[in-house]
């Protein structure tokens, strides 16, 4: 297990959730000839950031790279629990190329439990 050292920098923030709060999220791997598949990930990344220029974070796209043991790249979003249509609709809207989504549907959400997120 890594330790963190002072010399470390750490990005910490808190912000209120939404009411019942809902994850949404879509996971994408490279197609099986792609032959940079690193670099097809970071360009997804990329594009997914330029999407975020002026929102907030419970209004941006947000992802997580996985390199290890294969290359994959999740988008996940923050919504009320009302909203995880309108979620799976922007969801749908993704397409990146040498990427193939992981699954049939445009998205999966799941609802935050209430335990996670009281004061």
């Amino acid at each position: 297990m890594a330790a963190v050292h002072s010399l470390d920098s750490l990005l910490l923030s808190r912000f209120p959730l939404p009411p019942r709060p809902t994850i949404s999220y879509a996971l994408f791997k490279p197609l099986p000839n792609t032959l940079a598949p690193q670099d097809a990930i970071e360009h997804a990344r990329t594009s997914i950031l330029s999407r975020n220029t002026s929102a907030s974070p419970l209004e941006s796209m947000l992802d997580s790279v996985q390199l290890s043991p294969e290359p994959l790249l999740y988008v996940f979003k923050l919504t009320p629990h009302l909203s995880a249509p309108a979620a799976a609709e922007l969801f749908a809207t993704l397409d990146f190329p040498s990427l193939t989504r992981m699954s049939s549907v445009p998205c999966t959400s799941f609802a935050i439990p209430d335990i996670c997120h009281r004061r």
